[in-house]
């Protein structure tokens, strides 16, 4: 899975990876409503565990 690529090489360079860490499902949801899309599944894991930039 392409996810967990994404994931071993934010470990690989930690220095190089800056995330704000986990958001919480009820934050993601709130996202999706207000920009009115469904993110991919993918992209909603990466954001519960890592967060964004």
């Amino acid at each position: 899975m392409l996810i967990n690529k994404a994931f071993e090489i934010i470990e690989d360079h930690p220095d190089d990876a800056d995330f704000i860490g986990e958001i919480k499902e009820d934050i993601i949801n709130s996202a999706e409503a207000v920009l009115n899309v469904k993110f991919p599944l993918s992209y909603r894991l990466f954001l519960k565990i890592r967060g964004g930039p």
